[in-house]
């Protein structure tokens, strides 16, 4: 099992993405539909995160159909490798395969090997583990992940990150780019597999590149890979120059901000939308208590944003939707625009909960989300998604809404930085029993 991959004895652990589309550890939802198994079951979390490391260095030739164009435009299915080396793996096998032992990308809709948001998720995940251990406090210091564990899992995280930045920066800014666009034939390049990013760069991938290129250099600094966490550094801050100037859609002084990352870079109506993801590598980060990369009172007002047009347009039907128009109302272009996704709006809403001011709008979102949820008949069936405009839902007992911990930890996090707080000032000492 995957103890011998990191000295553990665990063996291996999977969770299923959920009833209604079965494949084991996928790692798109498993970013943060695994914060239950992070704060209650470390040691399995940090097993199956072995996995998905191991899998960046497996290969798997086989050409297999996709099943994208052939589902929408009835031509014949595009062929493509399962898995290409280097790739951070989508997932670790389905019920149809050998699970877990197969070769990881068992889910075949569209070509995951292209997908930009896994390298980053494969990192961001690793460093929450070692946040969660403590970790983060320099190369002297021994707590976090062991350093030779930490060192193991560290290697093909980074290596599928410089595997990106070689296949998909073409213009050398330090910024991924989407090139699905150019590709119809294989779908869309990221999560939102029903909902195309048409410009160079999104909100989306891009934030989470630029907050995995910070995590990894945090993690290289711990591992005292100094020259891995200067080329890191390096490129984090070329890339978040390029992310600013081709995403922000409002205003900014310098001191105070207002609007939001636009969904794309395309200079479409469709891609100026506000997108409920669209700081989730910053989300990233502050849950697990790191410093951001993009401007604060920008991710405040994109935080804004969002409760002001993605919530608002969700409206009665709970949360916030994918994609929210300028004006507040649905964006109705693509089927995963439209529809709710209660992962990423429990994830939404304890970020709002790490930025000063914003607890209205965070309680607002997530009693919006459990309403959504547990007032329509789905309690211990949360689905991936309901539809904001015909309610309508799919993929029940989605592992997604696992982030729905993650509000647990935000609170935590804030507690014990009230009692820092109250205590650097000298009113005394504060027993900490969370």
């Amino acid at each position: 099992g995957n103890g011998g991959e990191w000295g553990g004895t665990l063996g291996r652990f999977g969770l299923l993405e959920s009833f209604d589309a079965p494949v084991y550890n996928a790692l798109d939802v498993h970013f943060y539909g695994s914060w239950p198994l992070a704060m209650l079951w470390p040691g399995l979390d940090l097993a199956v995160l072995a996995d998905l490391a191991a899998g960046v260095d497996s290969e798997d030739d086989e050409e297999r159909a996709l099943s994208w164009n052939a589902r929408d435009t009835g031509r014949a299915p595009e062929m493509r490798k399962r898995k290409v080396r280097g790739s951070a793996p989508r997932d670790l096998g389905a019920p149809f395969d050998a699970p877990l032992t197969s070769s990881p990308n068992a889910f075949d809709l569209t070509d995951v090997n292209r997908w930009k948001d896994l390298a980053p998720k494969l990192m961001l995940t690793l460093a929450r583990a070692h946040a969660l251990r403590g970790g983060f406090r320099g190369p002297n210091d021994p707590r976090g992940i062991p350093r030779d564990v930490l060192r193991r899992l560290f290697r093909p995280c980074y290596q599928s990150l410089a595997a990106q930045l070689r296949r998909f920066d073409g213009n050398g800014d330090g910024l991924i780019e989407h090139d699905s666009y150019d590709d119809d034939d294989a779908g869309p390049d990221h999560s939102f597999v029903a909902w195309r990013a048409r410009g160079d760069t999104s909100a989306y991938a891009g934030g989470l590149w630029l907050a995995a290129l910070r995590a990894a250099a945090g993690l290289a600094t711990d591992l005292d890979e100094t020259d891995a966490r200067d080329s890191l550094e390096q490129t984090m801050r070329a890339a978040a120059v390029a992310h600013d100037a081709a995403l922000w859609l409002g205003d900014d002084d310098g001191t105070n901000a207002s609007g939001y990352y636009r969904f794309d870079a395309s200079g479409t109506e469709g891609g100026d939308v506000s997108s409920a993801a669209q700081v989730m590598g910053e989300w990233a980060l502050a849950v697990i208590g790191a410093r951001g990369v993009l401007p604060a009172r920008k991710v405040r007002a994109a935080l804004a944003s969002v409760a002001r047009l993605n919530v608002a347009a969700a409206g009665a039907a709970g949360g916030a939707v994918n994609g929210a128009t300028a004006a507040g109302s649905v964006d109705a272009v693509s089927a995963h625009s439209r529809e709710v996704w209660p992962g990423v709006s429990y994830a939404a809403a304890s970020h709002m909960l790490l930025v000063p001011g914003m607890d209205d709008e965070a309680w607002e979102l997530a009693r919006g989300v459990a309403a959504g949820t547990y007032e329509r008949g789905l309690a211990f069936r949360t689905p991936e998604a309901w539809d904001a405009k015909d309610g309508g839902f799919r993929s029940a007992m989605s592992q997604r809404a696992g982030s729905v911990w993650a509000i647990e930890h935000a609170l935590t996090l804030r507690h014990r930085r009230e009692v820092a707080a109250w205590e650097k000032a000298g009113r005394g000492q504060v027993k900490d029993e969370l």
